[in-house]
């Protein structure tokens, strides 16, 4: 399983491209904002990816150390 942490922005080319990176790239099970654990439990789980519980807690590690 893949995010982007990182929020891709096209603001050279305006708000339009913003609005649609925003929402296109960073949706998880159907939420473009609120998502939670859950949610990416929910999106691993749907595609038999076993190591997400894993995954997760790695990711908040990372991001927490910094």
């Amino acid at each position: 399983m893949s995010y982007d942490l990182t929020g891709c922005h096209f603001s050279a080319v305006g708000p339009k491209w913003n609005d649609w990176t925003n929402r296109h790239a960073l949706s998880v099970n159907g939420k473009f904002s609120g998502t939670s654990d859950k949610d990416f439990l929910a999106v691993g789980e749907r595609y038999g990816l076993g190591t997400t519980p894993r995954t997760l807690a790695e990711i908040k590690a990372a991001v927490d150390a910094h």
